[in-house]
């Protein structure tokens, strides 16, 4: 059985190759991948949730404009998951890249929400309402994922 490391930009996958049946085993993939996996996944479930659930299950109550707001959040992941991959890359030795995606994601939101009362979109208390429940749904998700790494050390 041989070992090879792949790497592909910040993801590095670990593989297992049996040479009897040609089968590849992935043994360990890393933290980032499932991250963005989970986040991809969220994503997906929102917008499924907005464009196509709204009308039959939800009688039109999700905002107009909740999609902006859903990937908004995928583009926070995604700068959250690079500062994932340092905290990684350092064997999750040191918390500060974890208070920093957690602040970053804090402040962007914030700052979204202000650039939202700005323009003062027709409902906006339905809005800033499914917006918070976006962020927390998205925060919770960040910290469950990230607390087994930081508990390690």
């Amino acid at each position: 059985m041989a070992l090879h490391e792949i790497s592909l930009g910040p993801f590095v996958f670990n593989l297992s190759i049996s040479c009897g049946h040609n089968i590849l085993l992935v043994k360990e993939i890393r933290f980032v991948k499932k991250f963005l996996f989970g986040t991809f996944l969220i994503t997906l479930l929102a917008l499924i949730c907005s464009y196509f659930l709204n009308d039959v299950v939800f009688k039109g109550i999700l905002h107009r404009e909740l999609p902006a707001a859903i990937f908004f959040f995928f583009g926070q992941s995604l700068v959250v998951a690079w500062l994932y991959n340092l905290s990684e890359k350092e064997g999750w030795k040191n918390p500060i890249y974890t208070l920093a995606a957690v602040t970053f994601r804090l402040l962007t939101a914030l700052f979204f929400i202000l650039v939202l009362y700005a323009m003062k979109p027709e409902d906006i208390k339905s809005l800033m309402l499914q917006f918070v429940i976006l962020y927390l749904v998205y925060l919770i998700f960040e910290l469950f994922a990230v607390l087994p790494n930081l508990r390690r050390n």
